[in-house]
Order: structure tokens, then C-alpha cells, then sequence
């Protein structure tokens, strides 16, 4: 049977061995017993020393000329890309896009009612040929242009005070627009024969304009304003009328024949 001290001596044996299987590493700068070395090459503050950081007030080098004038060509190509961009969304025929300019009533929500006319060409009825003709061969951007409240016979007895008004109100619209937009041309109309034509025309051709004013003119289609309301259409008949005919005393009681 091992006494007391025999079992010390294994116990401290087996210690010394576990010991020795360590090996204790000492870093560069410091010394077997702990002492930190003076060695100037060894310490982090040497000038050749990769895991130093750059001191905070070094200068740092300018970017080359090459650099620079790339980034002002992409700066201006980019503003000028903008540009097109919103440019092009004002000439898209968008129903939601309306233009609020103070001299005119702001669009309802849902957009002004709709005008009803007897049929696609109605607003060049009554128009003298030669005047059709020579809207035929003016350029476009063009479009036409019909006043509300306001009879065909007073329109005949006050065309050019009447051709007037419009363009006035549409040269506010075209300077919403173009800063320095060219004088806008209103075409009055002329009826058949001679002035006492029972039948009179009602339409006002407007040209030498740009094609956004025209794309936003038409667009909101109705434009009212203190002195003129007026509605804008296009240069064409190309859409069929969504009023078909109308029904003048019609009474039933059967709701499945209305």
C-alpha cells in the first residue's frame, strides 16, 4: 500500500510532465521576463512598419486630370438624360397628367365631362373649302380649338377679338412650358359663301406650336379661365363619336327595354 508521500511524489511527477509539453514563446518585443525591448526596429512606430496606419493629416493625392474630366461628362450627360426624361413625360398622352397653371380652373377628379359630337369632323362643319384646304398643307403641331358659350353667329361678328383671346390663353400655357416659345398663330374660321350663311363654323385652327404644348393642350382637352373656356381637339377624325343619336320623348315603364 503507497503511504502519503508516495503519492505526492507521483502526483507532482505527473504534473512536471504535463508541464514540459508546453512551450512558452515570447513575442519579438519583449524579453524572457516580461520586460518590453528598447529595440527601436521591433517597435509599431518604426517608419518601416506595414501594420502601422498612415498618419490622419497625411495629404492625399489628387485624382488625375483623366478622372476628373470623366465624372463632369457623366454629371452633365446625366442631367442632360433628366432633361429628355421629363420632357418626354410631358408629351405623353397620360390621363393622369394635368398641368395646374393658376389663370385656369384645376381638372376635377375624374377629368371634365366628356363633349358629345354629332359626328367625328363636326368641328370643321361649315367651313369654307378653300380655308380646309389651306389647313390642309400648315404643319403640324396643330390642332383645333372650339369656345364654349359663344353662338356661331357672334363668333362670325367677333372673329379676330375671339382668335385673339385664344391665343392669349394658350401663350400662357406655351410659357409654362418653353421660357422663349414663338408667337402663336390662331387661324379664325371662315364659313361658306358669304356672311349671311345660315350655317356658320365654330372651330379655331392654332399652330406654331410645339408639339408638348399641343400633347398637354389636348390632353386636358377642357381649359377655362376667367375671360374663355374653350375645349382643344385634335387635327384629325380619326375616333369614331361616342354619342350615337339621341331620344327626344321616350317614356317606358318596362325597365328591361331601357
Amino acid at each position: 500500500m503507497p503511504t502519503h508521500r508516495e503519492g505526492c511524489a507521483n502526483n507532482l511527477q505527473n504534473d512536471l510532465l504535463v508541464y514540459q509539453e508546453f512551450k512558452i514563446t515570447h513575442s519579438p518585443g519583449t524579453r524572457e521576463n516580461g520586460a518590453v525591448s528598447s529595440d527601436p526596429n521591433s517597435s509599431i512606430h518604426a517608419p518601416g512598419n506595414a501594420m502601422v496606419d498612415q498618419p490622419m493629416s497625411a495629404t492625399p493625392s489628387p485624382p488625375p486630370p483623366a478622372c476628373i474630366q470623366m465624372a463632369e461628362e457623366n454629371s452633365i450627360l446625366a442631367h442632360l438624360a433628366l432633361a429628355e426624361t421629363n420632357r418626354l413625360v410631358l408629351s405623353q398622352n397620360s390621363v393622369n397628367h394635368h398641368t395646374v397653371l393658376p389663370q385656369f380652373t384645376p381638372t376635377p377628379l375624374g377629368g371634365f365631362p366628356l363633349v358629345h359630337m354629332a359626328h367625328s369632323a363636326q368641328i370643321f362643319d361649315h367651313l369654307d373649302d378653300k380655308v380646309l384646304h389651306a389647313w390642309f398643307q400648315v404643319e403640324h403641331p396643330k390642332f383645333m380649338v372650339r369656345v364654349f358659350d359663344l353662338p356661331a353667329k357672334e363668333i362670325a361678328e367677333k372673329t379676330a377679338i375671339t382668335a385673339e383671346r385664344i391665343r392669349v390663353s394658350i401663350a400662357i400655357i406655351t410659357d409654362y412650358i418653353h421660357q422663349e416659345s414663338p408667337l402663336v398663330c390662331v387661324s379664325p374660321p371662315q364659313p361658306k359663301g358669304s356672311r349671311g350663311a345660315k350655317e356658320l363654323p365654330t372651330g379655331f385652327l392654332v399652330h406654331r406650336v410645339s408639339e408638348e404644348t399641343r400633347n398637354l393642350i389636348i390632353n386636358q382637352c377642357i381649359w377655362s379661365s376667367s375671360d374663355i373656356t374653350f375645349e382643344a381637339l385634335p387635327f384629325n377624325c380619326t375616333q369614331p363619336p361616342e354619342l350615337l343619336f339621341c331620344l327626344s320623348e321616350f317614356t317606358t315603364s318596362d325597365p328591361e327595354l331601357v
